[in-house]
């Protein structure tokens, strides 16, 4: 007995026949019901492929870049310390690591004379690759540059965009807030000179004490500076602040 199956198709297409004796053996009729697959539209497909998209950048690569900058935050933790941990032998202890590391893995040619030990410890991290590691010690460097600690640096990547952002010199300036908090105590324990004016001119009373103003002066050609005022405002001792933390670091830089 031989079964012939039947697909719904055929069988409710118009007029459908078969002659049953011309197949010379005993045959049962069975039709399937199976309907044929709907392939998605080309929209569809692109819909689905928008969807995946999304899925890894909120997830999957999300869940890269973190862990990528927790590794760089561990990586300029160690190169922090190195260089400013308040006890010496400290930081030896992390030279001499780095640069037993170095010779461990035949790394010393790669470097020059003048070569960043930022860029060194990231060697020692992430291998041969030239690229991803110059990448990677920009980035860090910029924020070595704008003195952001260890404990902010994932929020400092995150805000500027990212490795390759930084990199490309996209991170965003330090705000005049910022710059002035920097340079604050220091230019507080600096006294260059006391002057007292006249109270009837000048009249500073107890709400003055311990609080930063700014000089308006003129330079005479006697050496003398001229002050042609005193401000007392929050906002303009803070522009000073910063202009001062600007042209120090443009110093630096000399």
């Amino acid at each position: 007995m031989t079964n012939l199956i039947i697909d719904s198709t055929v069988a409710n297409s118009v007029n459908p026949s078969i002659n049953l004796a011309a197949l010379g053996v005993p045959s049962n009729v069975v039709v399937s019901n199976t309907t044929p697959a709907t392939q998605p539209s080309a929209f569809e497909q692109l819909k689905s492929l928008e969807s995946a998209r999304i899925s890894w950048e909120t997830v999957e690569l999300a869940q890269s870049n973190n862990r990528l900058y927790s590794i760089l935050k561990q990586a300029y933790s160690f190169y922090l310390v190195m260089k400013q941990d308040a006890d010496k032998e400290v930081r030896k202890v992390k030279l001499e690591a780095m640069e037993a590391f170095i010779a461990d893995k035949g790394y010393t040619n790669s470097f020059g004379a003048t070569t960043h030990d930022m860029t060194r410890v990231v060697k020692c991290v992430f291998g041969v690759d030239r690229r991803r590691v110059s990448a990677y010690s920009i980035a860090l460097r910029e924020a070595l540059r704008q003195e952001v600690g260890a404990k902010d640096l994932i929020v400092f990547m995150q805000e500027n965009g990212g490795v390759e952002q930084i990199r490309m010199g996209g991170t965003k300036p330090l705000s005049a807030t910022k710059r002035a908090e920097l340079v604050k105590a220091e230019v507080s324990e600096a006294v260059i000179s006391k002057v007292k004016f006249d109270a009837e001119i000048v009249k500073a009373n107890a709400d003055w004490v311990d609080k930063q103003v700014v000089f308006v002066a003129t330079y005479l050609p006697t050496g003398e500076f001229e002050v042609n005022a005193v401000v007392r405002h929050d906002g303009a001792v803070n522009t000073a602040l910063a202009a001062y933390y600007t042209l120090a670091q443009a110093k630096k830089r000399e």
